[in-house]
């Protein structure tokens, strides 16, 4: 991913001045980091939650209410996915040597309940990525080796821009002031870079993972892009990564002897994942060079 260029917004700049032409006005969303100071408030999602001069006090309230029921909801099951994971051992199951070991078993688990075994999946990988968990490129390959291509790249797919909408999610309504003090510099760099090229921003980040997949989540849920925009940017984006990846479990799952390993297919899956940020790089840079020209 190509982070775009840095910089800081004025002080006190207005809403007006920080529409960037482009996509991002189209868009009707612009980022709302105000000033430098890690103690302002970051404005809400839209202006959500503002109340303006004339609005009714208990139409106020409600709302107040209803934001601390998300914020406690979403930190409730943040705490039951957690216990969970823990308990059940996770940081054991997300290794390339626990799923090597395992092949064979959730193959055979595979062939006997195909639907149950792609729905747990992809559950475990919303529940992983969603939490920020390790092991996201281990579950890839994984589940690419038991399920095949195809499959394993609609799951992965889908449940990946899930897991990273509800981080997204849990950005915006529940963890806001502590990213905001936590990321600012690297908030102010997202601020600049979706004022200037708004969802080309995002998708460059998605493509070329410079920046951490889990800090794009939780910067992005500060600005005011939708949910659905930031959803199915985030889908088209990580798509062609997602297939590399998953192309190259596919490789690994077929590996039998120590020949195996010099196979074309696995040698042009791990080449693959060698180049695969460089032309993305490349194609961005020109696409960019000729948006300016």
């Amino acid at each position: 991913m190509t982070s775009g260029d840095s910089g800081s917004m004025k002080p006190g700049a207005s809403a007006a001045d920080t529409a960037g032409p482009g996509i991002a006005g189209e868009a009707g969303f612009d980022t709302p980091v105000r000033g430098h100071a890690a103690g302002e408030r970051i404005a809400s999602s839209g202006g959500a939650g503002q109340a303006g001069d004339g609005a009714d006090p208990s139409s106020a309230a409600s709302g107040g209410r209803g934001r601390t029921f998300v914020r406690v909801a979403l930190l409730g099951l943040v705490g039951v996915a957690l216990a969970a994971f823990w308990f059940a051992g996770g940081s054991d199951l997300l290794t390339l040597d626990r799923l090597r070991a395992s092949h064979d078993t959730l193959v055979s688990i595979y062939r006997e309940s195909p639907v149950a075994s792609v729905l747990v999946f992809s559950l475990v990988y919303v529940a992983a990525t969603a939490l920020s968990f390790p092991g996201a490129a281990v579950l890839t390959l994984g589940g690419a080796s038991v399920f095949g291509f195809w499959v394993s790249l609609v799951a992965v797919s889908v449940a990946s821009t899930v897991g990273a909408t509800l981080a997204f999610m849990g950005a915006r309504y529940v963890f806001r002031d502590w990213v905001a003090r936590r990321f600012m510099e690297p908030m102010r760099r997202v601020d600049e870079g979706v004022r200037k090229d708004g969802l080309f921003y995002l998708f460059s980040l998605r493509l070329v993972p410079v920046v951490p997949f889990f800090l794009v989540n939780l910067l992005m849920g500060l600005t005011r892009m939708p949910t659905r925009t930031y959803y199915w940017v985030s889908q088209v984006g990580m798509l062609p990564g997602t297939a590399v990846y998953v192309y190259a479990g596919q490789e690994l799952g077929r590996i039998r002897t120590t020949a195996d390993i010099f196979s074309p297919g696995l040698v042009a899956a791990f080449v693959l994942l060698a180049v695969f940020p460089w032309m993305t790089r490349c194609a961005l840079a020109w696409y960019r060079g000729r948006r300016v020209d």
